[in-house]
């Protein structure tokens, strides 16, 4: 563990990302937690780290000879504390700067992994993240570059509960029985220069699992089911984009930040996009949700359509269904006729309901 020292403060940073930091700091001289310490904006503004978010970590107090009862460590929840994302802050005492966001994630940029055999992170879970790599290529010297970094990053106790499995893609075949076996569906990451091999051994594992296909830079193109586009638009990460390990780490990361975005699988509950819904489109709409349906957009229209080009926008409702908000995150605030363009196209059950002649 590599500890940090200003003057007579020690402190060190478990994790970090836009939407919270842990860590534990203590003032060794005065035996006591820092006053005024402080999370800044790249705007400007403070926010005060209050007691609440202090814990005790006896860790910390026996390498550095300090009273056990001594409150040393932090987790900090960001979006609670600025109620926003926090791209860009500092860790502050007072006007002194102790640590910031950006250089943070510049370390890890800049580190040189030589050794490739790191142990990384293998964990189940109800929340699951599978990701598929080829042995000492491109994506496997990028985890081995975070896990040696910060060995622990992935623990699922960082990561809001989300459990993160890296693999070899020879490790694939002793996996895919307990990963189909599963009630629960995750999410399988695989490099894209592998994607051949790992599909003739898993086929259905492919197929079943929602995927997301990685190359040395995001490719939207070649996003056919849209989660790599909604983790883009989340990150402010436009097409093309180079995926260092940095912006990997913050694409990686996104899953656990929106937790219930990425894994929600409650099929029965929907929200409406666009339209007002009128108490006829209610009724109709009440009826499909009643008759177990399983559509993940429903349009609700006054005309008879037979083709999308027939759409009038001031005549329909547009219904999601929550669990495929998650393929259609990057087009949520679209005209109604680009989102349901999108959806056929990233193979969504899109279903139209129309009413009945009186």
């Amino acid at each position: 563990m590599s500890v940090c020292q200003v003057n007579n403060i020690r402190f060190h940073i478990d994790f970090a990302s836009d939407k919270r930091i842990s860590g534990w700091i203590a003032d060794i001289n005065a035996m006591q937690w820092p006053l005024g310490l402080q999370i800044r904006l790249a705007t400007g503004v403070s926010f005060e780290v209050y007691p609440r978010t202090i814990t005790l970590r006896d860790d910390v107090c026996r390498e550095l000879n300090l009273p056990l009862d001594l409150a040393t460590g932090f987790d900090i929840n960001l979006l609670d504390l600025t109620n926003d994302r926090c791209y860009q802050y500092s860790l502050m005492l007072g006007d002194h700067e102790l640590w910031t966001y950006d250089d943070f994630l510049s370390e890890l940029d800049n580190e040189v992994t030589l050794n490739l055999d790191i142990e990384l992170t293998k964990e189940f879970g109800e929340r699951q993240v599978i990701l598929i790599y080829e042995r000492n290529a491109w994506l496997h010297r990028q985890l081995a570059h975070i896990h040696r970094w910060r060995k622990a990053y992935f623990h699922k106790g960082y990561q809001s509960g989300i459990s993160y499995f890296f693999s070899d893609v020879t490790e694939l075949v002793a996996i895919k029985s307990k990963l189909l076996s599963s009630k629960n569906r995750g999410i399988l990451i695989i490099d894209r220069s592998i994607h051949e091999i790992a599909f003739s051994s898993s086929p259905t594992l492919l197929s079943s699992w929602p995927l997301i296909i990685l190359d040395k830079k995001i490719d939207l193109k070649r996003d056919f089911n849209g989660l790599l586009s909604g983790i883009a638009a989340i990150n402010k990460m436009p097409n093309e984009t180079l995926l260092r390990t940095s912006q990997l780490l913050k694409l990686l990361t996104s899953l656990s930040s929106y937790g219930d975005l990425f894994f929600d699988q409650k099929s029965d509950l929907y929200c409406i996009h666009s339209g007002v819904p009128r108490p006829w489109m209610q009724s109709l709409m009440k009826e499909q949700i009643q008759g177990s349906c399983h559509d993940d957009v429903i349009i609700i229209s006054e005309k008879p359509l037979k083709r999308i080009s027939e759409i009038e926008i001031d005549s329909v409702a547009v219904f999601i269904r929550v669990s495929a908000t998650r393929f259609l995150f990057d087009l949520i605030v679209a005209e109604s006729l680009e989102l349901i363009k999108g959806a056929y196209s990233r193979g969504l059950k899109v279903k139209i309901v129309t009413r009945e002649a009186p």
